[in-house]
């Protein structure tokens, strides 16, 4: 019994048949993956595909957890654009941004514009899953951090006054300590 043999035209090795996806096909298994993947880095680099990667995730979180749920692709891409690359919380200016939940689904917050703002890496990692209020008072949170800001885009976003927003949040570290 004989195997049949192909070489890959990308890494130009001799393999059997059964490490292509089909014997029509030019790049082994190997190659067709390193090539998706990085088509993959491509695409994500792109604020589009940064965008959509961000909500695409944000809509599993929230299938996740359960809650309310009406974020579009195109309120990320405008929470995207409207920071710069900048950091809600920080203010650093970065290429590495990141959506946030400023009210952390897994805490009962939504999946909504007004719920949503752009951070650092730095910044979504140190907060987590705290509520904000909490996450203010934590000492691995950036020293700059200004709270009213966030708290003001929240409340321009939703149409209400800031008191709102700040009850809203209090009331959520209460119910969560």
């Amino acid at each position: 019994m004989s195997t049949e043999l192909k070489t890959c035209t990308r890494c130009q090795q001799t393999k059997p048949i059964e490490e292509y996806y089909g014997a029509k096909r030019s790049y082994c298994i190997e190659c067709e993956r390193e090539t998706a993947r990085e088509r993959m880095r491509k695409y994500n680099a792109t604020f589009r595909g940064r965008a959509m990667t961000a909500w695409r995730d944000a809509k599993k979180a929230a299938a996740k957890y359960g809650v309310f749920d009406d974020l579009t692709a195109n309120d990320v891409m405008f929470v995207f654009a409207i920071s710069h690359g900048e950091c809600s919380y920080c203010g650093e200016v970065t290429d590495d941004y990141q959506l946030e939940h400023i009210v952390p689904l897994s805490k009962g917050g939504k999946n909504t514009l007004s719920n949503v703002t752009c951070v650092c890496k730095t910044c979504n990692r140190s907060k987590f899953n705290h509520d904000l209020l909490t996450w203010q008072d934590r000492s691995d949170r950036p020293d700059d951090f200004e709270i009213l800001t966030t708290i003001e885009r929240m409340a321009t976003r939703r149409g209400v006054h800031i008191e709102v927003i700040f009850e809203e949040l209090k009331e959520q570290a209460r119910e969560h300590k």
